[in-house]
C-alpha cells in the first residue's frame, strides 16, 4: 500500500514542486514543536501567552497561530476571515490551553481529541479547522494521521490512491468529518 501511495503521489506532483512545498512546511513544523513542545512536555502548555495567540496592540497574529495558519499552510490550509476567533482564544486563554492538553494527550484517541469542547470558544467548534489543524501538528509522527480537513477532500484522496481490491479491510483516519473510512 505505501508504496502504491508513494507512486501515485509522485505521478500527481511530477514537477515535484509540491513535495519541495510539504518538506519545507515539515521542517517549520518541527521548529514550530521545538518552540511549542507541548507534545513532548505536556506542562510547558502553561506557558503560552496572550501575545502568542494574537498581539492586541497590532492586530496582528501571535507566533502560535502565525505557524498554524502561514507557515504551515501547505500541511493543511486554513481560511480564517478576520482575528475574531483568535480575540476569543485570547480572551478564554485558560480554556484553550485545556484543550490544547487534549490535543496532545497520547491516551487520547483521534476522535476523542477531535469531538473535545472545542466550541467552548466562540468560532473555535463549528468545524473545528482551527482545532484539526492543531491536533495534526501534534500528532503527525502518527501514521493514522493526514491533514485532510474535508470529506471531500478525503474521498478524492482515496480515489487516487486506493484503487485495488487488495486494499480492502485498511483502515484511514482523516481530521474531517469522515474520521474513519474502511474501504
Amino acid at each position: 500500500m505505501a508504496d502504491s501511495m508513494l507512486e501515485k503521489a509522485s505521478a500527481y506532483d511530477k514537477n515535484v514542486l509540491m513535495k519541495h512545498e510539504i518538506d519545507n512546511a515539515l521542517s517549520l513544523l518541527k521548529q514550530f514543536r521545538a518552540k511549542y513542545p507541548f507534545a513532548e512536555n505536556p506542562e510547558s502548555i502553561d506557558s503560552l501567552a496572550p501575545d502568542d495567540i494574537l498581539k492586541i496592540e497590532s492586530g496582528e497574529l501571535g507566533e502560535f497561530f502565525h505557524y498554524i495558519e502561514v507557515y504551515l499552510r501547505p500541511l493543511g490550509h486554513l481560511t480564517i476571515h478576520g482575528t475574531t476567533v483568535y480575540r476569543n482564544i485570547r480572551d478564554q486563554l485558560e480554556d484553550f490551553k485545556d484543550m490544547l492538553y487534549i490535543a496532545v494527550d497520547k491516551k487520547k484517541s483521534l476522535t476523542e481529541k477531535v469531538d473535545a469542547p472545542w466550541g467552548k470558544i466562540s468560532r473555535l467548534g463549528a468545524d473545528k479547522h482551527i482545532a484539526k489543524k492543531i491536533i495534526f501538528c501534534f500528532n503527525y509522527e502518527s501514521a493514522e494521521v493526514l491533514p485532510i480537513f474535508s470529506t471531500p477532500h478525503l474521498r478524492h484522496f482515496v480515489k487516487k490512491v486506493v484503487d485495488k481490491p487488495s486494499n480492502a479491510g485498511k483502515s484511514y483516519c482523516s481530521l474531517g468529518r469522515v474520521r474513519i473510512l474502511d474501504i
